[in-house]
């Protein structure tokens, strides 16, 4: 099934040089470094916009670097001008694409791997499954909640459901572990619009945080 892009998102900065003036300001008004993560700008943009990154780097106004939706071709050029600390990308039970390439490239060059949508969109939350998805969700136009691609996932997440009620968790709780096992270098991002659900993924991270200081 084909994999959706990373939506924008304010917090994430691509600092080419028309860029620069809002990181130099934005950095100037906080006594912590930042992080900035560049997005995937064509070739040779893409270049020009890490090495400006590394200058902000040089000066302190910036403390690591990190790119988002990153090709391995991109991840290594990047990762010669200057060390890239993360890689954003989707990975759950349901988008496994980054496993053949990206993960080992990561693991080889040291960069830690940041999945964003671990529960794969809401889906193993029970999203278009048990839960309805509203009109306005973007939800809406993703072929995975759509039609008969929805009705042959259901299957899929009723399997899910009912290995979760073996290890008396949720579908959720069980897909967000699945990510947390897949090694010490690997921080999914938490995503969720109630607390107590957030409460709840942040407590499994935790507990990983913990064991892999034990």
């Amino acid at each position: 099934m084909p994999r959706a892009r990373a939506p924008s998102a304010a917090a994430r900065s691509t600092c080419a040089p028309a860029a620069r003036p809002a990181c130099t300001a934005s950095a100037s008004t906080t006594s912590t470094s930042t992080t900035s993560t560049a997005s995937t700008p064509p070739s040779p943009s893409r270049t020009r916009s890490i090495g400006e990154l590394k200058k902000l780097v040089e000066e302190g106004k910036v403390k690591y670097i990190g790119l988002s939706e990153a090709s391995p071709d991109t991840i290594r050029r990047a990762h010669a001008v200057h060390p890239i600390s993360a890689v954003q990308m989707e990975w759950s039970l349901w988008a496994r694409d980054i496993e053949p390439e990206i993960v080992p490239l990561c693991r080889e060059l040291g960069i830690g791997i940041v999945p964003y949508s671990p529960i794969a969109r809401g889906f193993f939350g029970g999203r278009g499954v048990t839960q309805q998805v509203s009109a306005e969700s973007s939800l809406k136009g993703h072929p995975r909640f759509s039609a008969e691609n929805l009705e042959k996932n259901k299957q899929l997440y009723l399997k899910m459901e009912e290995l979760a009620k073996k290890h008396q968790c949720s579908p959720a709780q069980l897909a967000l572990s699945w990510v947390l096992h897949q090694g010490d270098d690997v921080v999914p991002i938490p995503g969720e619009k109630t607390e107590d659900r957030l409460a709840c993924m942040c407590f499994l991270i935790e507990v990983k945080c913990v064991f892999k200081k034990s």
